[in-house]
């Protein structure tokens, strides 16, 4: 069934003032609301009941949720719980109640997870997963919710406690409205002597002592929170330490100490340049009251500095140096469009600004995810949750990180003007208390260090002040005497290392696995996954939870036999692809030839025009199937392969036009020339740009934007408006909002980067499509597009180390086993035969290109003319259909001509693509349409995205190639993409 998502709210509220009669209690982060996205939801899913229970231990808070969803609807759901974290916070528990009992989640890498995810879902069963999705975001995938019924879910997360001076706080965000049952329980072990206090909440929580912990808890009927549960505890004027070993034996120290500092000394002299770089992308977009605030405040308070501003969009613009009224009035009417390029800046080259402000969520969308940075002291500003805390952290490592959201703005200037001590390092010795983390930072509070102690005691020394000064040490000793049986210390040490890794989530991918794995910590690069039964858990070889022993027993038994039969697997994934490729060798060597009374043209067309609507005798055409059955059927279907053929042209968007490709010999003496129609969607937007003219279509763009604005196919066509208008650097910033939808989205990141190769940014489109590699490393079109992205920049640039790395990537395509997309590997040994020839000829007289092609499957087939027809849509059915010449139509029902065409397997699942190819083509027309038969999934960009590329003399010299991308907008569309026209030479 069809699952578009729509969005159900369950709001939970932002951070309210303590209660008046009670001293302000130290800041803590917001958390925004949690939002569940159910699909075709007709009445909202409902809260039925709400468990929290909170462990406090030191600095550190452990914060387990039960929520448990009541599907009102007489129809089964899947749901997406989106909640951000506090800043820095850490998922590290999971749990879905699958036959009536809560099971653990097993923490898994990433991607692993992802792929057992989705493919048990197009089974119908129910896993469920909990991922980092970017910056302190996390998600949790639910199926299925039943009609009438209810789903409980279970998410551990733990975070430490914000502090200001001498108390620290913790937050438990609570949704509005009533909830029909409701508890919280909260504990604080080992607390101080006073009683922690509470403000908000649902009222009437009083903590009494149990043992040396403080307890409060309350359970409620039909409740409505006042406000969220705020927790205030005095912090110890002493360090605290507090020791934890794990069972393998390993033991890790915390420390926390409130130091007694000096007041910090007369403000800092004012920079006689003053660096602004202001995010002005599509996901700033909002309120920027309290950074104007924050700015006018600090100007006022350094008059005299000379201000430097950098806007960042999907490009940085040239800087400008600016008095403070031109600043507010420029910041004043910015427009907050395009992706995030925070690779873009360069904060290092100018050595004549004193400091940097860095006014960014830190999300980068576009390029590299790191700014230059130099000596300066960077101050990021940010103001609401949902930012790239590490990102942020890693960029002002030698300044400081303000969020507004929970700050005065007066406190905050202060801060830059007067900047508060810092603890400048930790001494250790290294072979007894390693990786002390972390190792500066400014300093409002506690401050709360954590190692890993490698000897039975260690000695650290917290060494504090500002620059080269220091203004005070304390030493602590640490014993793994004190180590009592809890793993906070662990955690905190984790959790510390982790942060410092994800701000360079790709280069540190290895490293945040194995921490997420040996830890049982969602990161970057782990997610938890919650599977039904043993042969899941074997499918996907993943070891069930400790918490499900006796599957756990019989899980390792059968391992080790299913690996064996994976090896022999092996040998018969090769033996498959000789065959498949010899089959179309023999194709291409068969020499076919048109009988002289082989019909008319009009008994053709109408012949085809019948096999079209599933009549004249073709067989009738199936609906889309199941992964079970698609396989079935691809044992009985004829000869072809399918795979994505993202537009292999750099071409600027002039190659989209109707007139006709310089005319080239085919095989047979023939020439030859291609004439793309040109698409152009009639919506009200277009003609409104049309009607601004050139220097004013930007402006309607922007107009038109609140009405159009999450949707992928107005940014497309708007984007395609201007750069054939000659406005690139604005068409490429409209485009670049495909990467600012939804964060990580393969499917709008694979048509953003066919759309960049279109506009001969391919290395952009390279980049992007790196990291549809990461997202999507179990869809062979991953590896292909990639491929053929850097097969295009290797022949522009006569790049040998571009074309062996495409086919290295082809030849991952032909080797790996895919759960989908049988035959494709031999559409990727057409293409990796033909840069094989191509390198070859590039390294003549030279050492051979390197690629590691079993001999056996390599042969150039040249062809005369290819088509290839790919689409963004999973579970999706669009198809190829050539009329030739002869009048005889090609298609999925008529995969073979008499002259000789062939038409690849039909995909009913999605994405293609369908190829026709012809060796020895004849004079005459060749005309292209596009048939889009129908979908099991609503996507982003709506129906389908289509892009078709036409080659003629492939792989020979003189190979012309031309590229369309259009929209089919509704089933049964069909449309004519262009003509290929052989003739005579004169």
């Amino acid at each position: 069934m069809l699952r578009p998502l729509i969005a159900v709210l369950l709001l939970c509220s932002v951070a309210r003032a303590a209660e008046p009669e009670r001293p302000a209690p130290p800041p803590t982060p917001p958390v925004p609301p949690r939002i569940l996205f159910v699909p075709e939801a007709e009445r909202p899913v409902e809260l039925k009941r709400l468990e929290v229970r909170a462990l406090v231990h030191g600095m550190l808070a452990e914060t387990t949720t039960t929520l448990v969803f009541h599907n009102p609807n007489r129809r089964v759901l899947e749901g997406q719980l989106e909640f951000p974290l506090p800043p820095g916070a850490t998922v590290s528990g999971y749990a879905l109640d699958v036959g009536g009992q809560l099971v653990d989640g097993v923490v898994v890498p990433k991607e692993e997870a992802r792929i057992a995810f989705e493919k048990e879902v197009r089974k119908g069963v129910d896993p469920g997963l909990v991922e980092h999705v970017r910056g302190d975001r996390f998600r949790t995938r639910i199926y299925p919710i039943p009609a009438g019924g209810t789903r409980t879910v279970q998410v551990r997360h733990i975070t430490e406690l914000a502090v200001r001076e001498e108390s620290a706080g913790y937050r438990l965000p609570l949704p509005f409205g009533v909830l029909p049952e409701a508890s919280v329980r909260i504990e604080v072990v080992r607390g101080p002597a006073a009683p922690p206090r509470f403000s908000g909440g649902f009222g009437k929580l009083v903590a009494v002592r149990a043992n040396e912990s403080w307890v409060a808890e309350q359970r409620l009927q039909d409740a409505r929170p006042g406000a969220d549960l705020v927790v205030e505890l005095p912090v110890r004027q002493e360090p605290s330490v507090a020791v934890g070993c794990r069972a393998e034996g390993e033991c890790y120290a915390m420390v926390t100490d409130l130091p007694k500092l000096p007041p910090p000394g007369a403000p800092l002299p004012p920079p006689r340049r003053l660096g602004i770089v202001w995010d002005a992308s599509s996901s700033r977009a909002g309120d920027h009251q309290r950074e104007l605030a924050f700015l006018q405040q600090l100007l006022a308070r350094w008059p005299a500095a000379e201000v430097k501003l950098v806007v960042v969009r999907d490009q940085a613009e040239p800087a400008r140096v600016l008095s403070p009224q031109a600043l507010r009035d420029e910041l004043g009417q910015v427009v907050y469009d395009g992706g995030t390029g925070l690779g873009a800046l360069d904060l290092a080259s100018d050595k004549t600004v004193g400091a940097w402000l860095f006014f960014s969520d830190g999300l980068g969308t576009v390029g590299a995810s790191l700014p230059r940075t130099g000596s300066a002291p960077v101050y990021a500003v940010v103001d609401g949750a949902g930012a790239d805390t590490a990102v942020l952290r890693h960029i002002a490592a030698n300044g400081d990180v303000i969020d507004l959201a929970h700050e005065k703005v007066e406190q905050a200037v202060a801060r830059v003007v007067s900047p508060p001590w810092r603890l400048l390092r930790v001494e250790a010795d290294g072979a007894s208390l390693a990786d002390v983390l972390p190792r500066a930072q400014p300093i409002t509070g506690p401050v709360t260090v954590a190692g890993r102690l490698l000897a039975s005691k260690a000695t650290l020394t917290l060494v504090y002040g500002a620059g080269s000064q220091e203004v005070a040490r304390r030493s602590v000793t640490v014993s793994r005497a004190e180590a009592v049986d809890a793993p906070h210390a662990a955690l905190a040490w984790a959790q510390r290392r982790i942060a410092a890794l994800s701000a360079l989530p790709v280069e540190h991918a290895q490293e945040l696995t194995a921490l997420g794995r040996r830890f049982g910590l969602v990161t970057p690069g782990t997610s938890m996954l919650v599977l039904e039964n043993l042969e899941q858990y074997l499918e996907h070889d993943i070891e069930p939870p400790a918490s499900r022993a006796e599957m756990r027993a019989e899980f390792l038994a059968q391992r080790a036999e299913r690996r064996k039969a994976e090896q022999q697997g092996k040998q018969a994934k090769i033996d498959e692809v000789l065959a498949m490729w010899r089959e179309r060798v023999s194709w291409w060597e068969t020499e076919f030839k048109v009988s002289p009374d082989f019909g008319s043209r009009e008994k053709q067309k109408k012949s085809a025009s019948a096999r079209m609507e599933g009549a004249a005798g073709a067989p009738p055409r199936p609906e889309p199937v199941a992964e079970s059955e698609a396989r079935e059927m691809d044992r009985d279907d004829s000869f072809g392969a399918g795979a994505v053929a993202p537009p292999p042209s750099a071409a600027a968007p002039g190659a989209r036009n109707a007139e006709p490709a310089k005319k080239a010999p085919d095989s047979g003496g023939n020439e030859s020339s291609i004439a793309i129609t040109e698409w152009n969607p009639e919506t009200p937007y277009l003609q409104a740009m049309r009607a601004a003219g050139a220097q004013k279509a930007y402006a309607a763009y922007l107009k038109a934007r609140g009405d159009y604005a999450n949707n992928p196919a107005f940014l497309l066509d708007c984007a395609d408006f201007l750069l054939k208008g000659g406005q690139r650097p604005l068409g490429l910033r409209v485009l670049s909002n495909l990467a600012e939808l939804r964060i990580e989205d393969p499917a709008l990141l694979r048509v953003y980067a066919w759309r960049l190769q279109q506009a001969g940014e391919l290395d952009t489109a390279i980049r992007v499509l790196r990291g549809v590699l990461r997202l999507r490393p179990e869809e062979p079109q991953s590896y292909r597009d990639l491929a053929l992205a850097l097969s295009l920049r290797g022949e522009g640039s006569r790049s040998v180390p571009d074309l062996e790395e495409a086919m290295e990537l082809l030849t991952q395509v032909v080797m790996k086993t895919w759960d989908r997309f049988p035959q494709i590997e031999v559409i990727a040994l057409m293409e990796l035969n033909r840069l094989l020839a191509l390198a070859e000829r590039l390294q003549a007289g030279g050492p051979p290109a390197r690629c590691e092609l079993d001999a056996r499957l390599r042969k150039l087939l040249d062809v005369d003319v290819r088509i290839v027809l790919s689409w963004d849509a999973d579970l999706t059915d669009v198809d190829l259909h050539v009329e030739e010449p002869t009048g005889e139509t090609a298609n999925y029902s008529h995969n073979r001509t008499e002259q000789g065409g062939l038409v690849s397997r039909d995909f009913t699942q999605g994405y293609g693509p369908e190829e026709y190819v012809l060796h020895r083509a004849l004079p005459g027309t060749y005309t292209i349409r596009a048939h889009y038969y129908g979908s099991r999934q609503q996507t982003l960009l709506g129906p389908a995205t289509v892009t078709a590329t036409v080659i003629t003399r492939y792989g020979r010299p003189g190979e012309q190639r031309q590229v369309l991308t259009l929209r089919l907008e509704g089933a049964k569309d069909l449309v004519e993409i262009g003509k290929v026209r052989i003739g005579k030479l004169q």
